[in-house]
């Protein structure tokens, strides 16, 4: 089946054929109502569209759509199985499907936190990470892990720092803030020193200590080159 599927996708992407063809191709009329097929197909376009850009990105939005496979994966949201609604949040998220915002967001509610960790995750990818604003002064702890795939969306997708992330430092949730004046750490962000340096001043955790005291020595020698 996946041999069948990756064919027919490098077939669409680099070839003359258009969605409507591939979709009146025997292979795909005969399999796409099969639910393997479906999670397959949504696998790979999900990967193609993560190595490609421009005219192909867009191609492969356009199959996604056209192709009923978006609403695969929207049913996926109203499963009981949280497995399925991590799966789904992940597929629509990372098609940049903004319809389906409203639906991820009521999903920082669930009982599983791994449904709550990836609602957070799909929110940042569609709207940038403004949305930890969200779960500032929420109980949803963010470990390593998740602040570690949280820089990287914001790496891979090229999401900008909006100019008030500092006033996130006034969170409740120390994750958060960890998380914080981590992504300044890691975008090397000097414009960001007074306000971390001010929240050194009143902060007595160890971790966002050692965090702090780390960032500052790298934002400060990164400064005193560029002069």
């Amino acid at each position: 089946m996946q041999a069948k599927v990756d064919h027919m996708l490098f077939q669409f992407l680099f070839t003359s054929l258009n969605y409507e063809e591939l979709l009146r191709n025997s292979d795909f009329a005969l399999y796409q109502k099969h639910l393997l097929f479906q999670k397959i197909t949504v696998k790979a376009i999900i990967s193609l569209r993560n190595n490609y850009t421009g005219e192909y990105r867009l191609k492969l939005n356009e199959l996604y759509v056209e192709s009923g496979l978006v609403e695969y994966s929207m049913k996926k949201l109203n499963s009981k199985k949280w497995s399925d609604n991590v799966e789904g949040i992940r597929d629509l998220s990372n098609m940049n499907v903004q319809k389906a915002y409203s639906k991820i967001e009521q999903f920082l509610n669930h009982k599983n936190n791994m449904v709550r960790t990836e609602a957070i995750l799909g929110m940042i990818r569609l709207k940038g990470i403004g949305e930890l604003n969200s779960i500032a002064n929420s109980d949803i702890y963010l470990d390593d892990w998740t602040q570690s795939n949280i820089l990287y969306i914001l790496q891979e997708n090229k999401i900008e720092l909006p100019s008030d992330l500092v006033d996130l430092l006034n969170s409740k949730n120390l994750s958060v803030v960890l998380l914080v004046i981590r992504a300044i750490k890691y975008f090397n962000s000097k414009e960001h020193i007074k306000s971390l340096s001010d929240y050194a001043d009143s902060t007595s955790d160890k971790k966002i200590t050692t965090e702090l005291v780390q960032t500052l020595k790298k934002l400060n020698e990164s400064n005193n080159q560029a002069l």
